[in-house]
């Protein structure tokens, strides 16, 4: 609190590694701000850090808008040698290791059942092993010496896993800036089954300043209640970052792997799918392919907006895999959407839809009572308890949309596939 760069209000306190409420606060009450010259950016300072060549070039070798996580964990390596009394703390404050997938072992790593998941796991560590052999593990001199990260390519993934857990996202002019804002930067995503504490706003700053981080409460808050907020991740960006599961909740979406069976498609369908969906790749059997995509969970009023709930790439299989021949295949009915095909075509998409999706079910080696009944007793606990929990919701998002699904195509039968527009039903 003794710091001008930092504006703490008296109602907040730290107690384990978080920020809590020590009294009741009103919604939309300021709680902590952070002036600019405390918050660093993964874009130039203006300070005399820019000028460290060793920095630049390793800046260079991370050009890409993916990289933010590198840059920003430079920039602290550099800033905490250039200004040790802010950043030498602040190393200290950092947990050892990060709560993200990245770090878990192969066995916790299948627990979450989500082939995609892991493959993006093994992908997005190999970006930062990669980074560290060609750029720092052979560096002279090296950016920092003082601390381990560039030690070791686990040690560096280590601290660029935790940046990334601590940074905030869509600062700057432009949004497209990640930082550090130290203290705020406690505050973390919420537990499961709750829904945020706080809300961070980007104040205009003084003229020629960068922005104002600003937490403000989102609702009421009552004595010992932990500070969280949303960190704007779907379920998955949400594990990956933080190693943590939420409960599913409208608008959340889950990666999934539709599979095209061989059987399932006659040759010429074969072949305009692989034109149609760029992404596709071959599936575990000869002759197989998978469809990556993505399942919206749904609202309550979703019935009727059922493009925004099944991802482009699968609605363009079952579509194509529905049709009867080659005079039943549309390039530009296809393109309207499920929401712009009627009558028989509309119905054979979505129950083809449904199985498509139903097949999913295939990637789980539990069911989705048999995951909860394994949290209910506590039978797993840790990582095992966070990929469980992980799965489970992904189980439930596909359910939903199932379901939905099942009953559009009822619907379907019972109207004829009609338009309401032109039943004048809804």
């Amino acid at each position: 609190r003794g710091r001008k760069s930092l504006i703490v209000n008296p109602k907040v306190l730290a107690k384990d590694g978080r920020l809590v409420a020590s009294m009741n606060v009103s919604e939309g009450t300021p709680l902590l701000g952070v002036m600019p010259d405390m918050v660093l950016k993964d874009g130039p300072s203006g300070t005399a850090v820019d000028d460290d060549e060793v920095l630049q070039r390793l800046l260079a070798a991370a050009p890409e808008s993916e990289d933010w996580d590198i840059r920003l964990t430079l920039r602290l390596l550099a800033d905490s040698k250039r200004d040790p009394g802010t950043w030498r703390p602040y190393f200290g404050s950092l947990p050892v290791r990060a709560a993200s997938p990245l770090l878990w072992n192969k066995e916790r790593l299948v627990e979450l059942q989500d082939p995609g998941l892991r493959r993006t796991v093994a992908e997005r560590r190999a970006r930062l092993d990669v980074f560290y052999r060609d750029h720092i593990a052979n560096s002279t001199p090296a950016l920092n010496s003082e601390y381990p990260a560039e030690g070791s390519a686990d040690a560096f993934a280590e601290l660029a896993l935790v940046v990334a857990a601590r940074a905030l996202r869509g600062y700057g002019e432009d949004g497209g800036c990640a930082i550090l804002a130290p203290m705020l930067d406690l505050v973390g995503p919420p537990p499961a089954d709750e829904g945020p504490s706080c809300r961070v706003a980007f104040e205009e700053g003084e003229e020629g300043e960068d922005p104002i981080p600003v937490l403000y409460a989102s609702r009421d808050l009552k004595p010992g209640e932990v500070l969280s907020r949303d960190c704007g991740d779907d379920c998955a960006e949400l594990l990956l970052r933080h190693g943590v599961a939420k409960r599913a909740l409208a608008g959340d979406s889950v990666e999934v792997l539709v599979t095209i069976t061989n059987e399932s498609a006659k040759p010429w369908q074969m072949k305009t799918l692989r034109q149609l969906v760029p992404e596709l790749r071959p599936g575990r059997l000869p002759g197989d392919f998978v469809v990556p995509g993505k399942l919206r969970y749904p609202a309550e009023d979703d019935d009727r907006n059922l493009d925004g709930i099944v991802g482009d790439g699968i609605f363009r299989a079952a579509y194509l895999i529905s049709a009867k021949d080659r005079d039943d295949f549309s390039v530009e009915e296809m393109q309207c959407g499920i929401n712009g095909i009627f009558q028989e075509r509309r119905k054979s998409c979505l129950e083809t839809l449904v199985q498509l999706i139903k097949g999913c079910r295939g990637e789980f080696s539990t069911t989705a009572k048999e995951d909860q009944r394994a949290l209910d007793k506590r039978e797993v606990e840790g990582a095992r308890r966070i990929a469980v929990e992980y799965r489970l919701e992904k189980k439930r998002c596909i359910e939903k949309v199932i379901a939905l699904l099942d009953a559009a195509a009822e619907d379907a039968t019972r109207t004829g596939g009609l338009p309401f527009a032109v039943l004048g039903t809804r």
